[in-house]
This record gives structure tokens, C-alpha cells and sequence, in this order.
């Protein structure tokens, strides 16, 4: 809303297209008019929901994207925005309860480092994870020394617990320790392997960590 004393043709009152002349205590007023807004489509309303879930999940987590998707074309779209994109797509479904991560189906990194099949998460104390996978050397396309990055997220609270790059394939597991908080909360987690010329395996859903022992 704007006060004017002397508008081009002088004040006026009333509406005149999108904008209305008004006066109060001898001071004028001119204010343009609010847009009326369609109400939201069912659509549009599951598109917010979704888009609300999946970037409380993502946006703490853009230097994991930087390094998990650094050989696609960004150019046009940061890592976290690719990512965003395909898990929006790929990664959310519809339960009884509104809608909820994919976790199986989640986006974190691309590369052609093989996965290990044995990767594995158990609990070993309320404070405590113990993520681990196979430190066995057996092809010429990994080596002892790629980097392992690991995830841990629980919705619950939407926190967030990363390891990245603390740890190297040839150590076979790492702790991660659990604030108080999230004792007996169940938490999901990932691991992808970054080699030392920046490839990366496919990140892998380890699962749900065990809320209790």
C-alpha cells in the first residue's frame, strides 16, 4: 500500500483496474488489489507432500550428492537438485498414512564401483551401530583404500548421522554412535564406496536399524 499527496491526476477514490484510491484522516491511500487464488487441487496438494518429505531428507545431505553424483552432467542442475528430481519421482509412495520415503529406491550416488554384497548394520548397544561389509580386494575395479560413506536417518526426528570419508574399505566396519534421543528408534541406513579417482558405487539401502537390541 502506498500514501501519495498528489497522484499524476491528483487522489481519487475508489477502484480504478487492479488498484483502489481510498482516504483516511486526510491522508490518501492508493493500494493495488489481492489475487484471487484458485483453491489447491488434490494434485497439487500430494505434489507439496511430497516434496516436503524428500527435501527435509536431502538438504542437509548436498556433499554426499556432490561426491555420490559427480560424474552427471550439472551444467543445468546442481547434484542436489538431480537428486531431488529423480527421488521425487522415484523414491516416494503412498501408504494408509499419507506419503513416505522409498528408502529401497533412493538416489544417493551412481558410478561403476560394484557393490558389496554382504554390507550389513546391527545394533550393538542403545548408543551404538555397528555398520560393516566384506574389506576383500577381489576385483581390479575396487581397491582397499576406496572411501565408504555411510548414512544414517531417522524421520522421527529428522536427524541426520554421516560418515564420510572417515573410514576406507580395507577397516570392514565402523560404529556410529546414537545420541540419546534416538535410543530405541529405529533408523535407516546407506553406504555407497568412493574410489581415489572420484568413482562410486551404487548406494545401497542397508535396511532398518533395530530400535531395540
Amino acid at each position: 500500500m502506498a500514501v501519495y499527496k498528489r497522484g499524476i491526476n491528483g487522489p481519487f477514490s475508489g477502484k480504478a483496474g487492479s488498484v483502489i484510491g481510498s482516504s483516511w484522516r486526510k491522508v490518501d491511500y492508493m493500494k493495488g488489489l489481492s489475487e484471487k487464488h484458485k483453491p489447491e487441487t488434490p494434485e497439487q496438494i500430494a505434489q507439496q507432500d511430497k516434496w516436503k518429505i524428500m527435501v527435509a531428507f536431502l538438504a542437509p545431505l548436498a556433499k554426499i550428492l556432490e561426491t555420490g553424483l559427480n560424474k552427471e552432467d550439472t551444467r543445468r542442475k546442481t547434484a542436489y537438485n538431480l537428486a531431488l528430481s529423480y527421488n521425487l519421482r522415484y523414491a516416494v509412495k503412498e501408504t494408509e498414512e499419507g506419503f513416505e520415503i522409498d528408502y529401497p529406491n533412493v538416489l544417493l550416488s551412481r558410478g561403476s564401483l560394484p557393490r558389496v554384497a554382504d554390507a550389513k548394520v546391527e545394533r550393538e548397544s542403545d548408543d551404538k551401530f555397528v555398520v560393516s561389509w566384506s574389506p576383500l580386494v577381489n576385483t581390479a575395479m575396487v581397491s582397499a583404500d576406496d572411501e565408504v560413506t555411510v548414512l544414517m536417518y531417522c524421520p522421527q526426528k529428522t536427524i541426520h548421522i554421516i560418515s564420510f570419508g572417515e573410514y576406507e574399505r580395507r577397516d570392514g566396519k565402523m560404529v556410529l554412535a546414537v545420541p540419546e534421543e534416538l535410543h530405541n528408534m529405529a533408523c535407516h541406513f546407506f553406504i555407497f564406496f568412493t574410489s581415489v579417482n572420484g568413482n562410486n558405487s551404487p548406494a545401497q539401502y542397508l535396511g532398518e536399524g533395530p530400535a531395540d537390541l
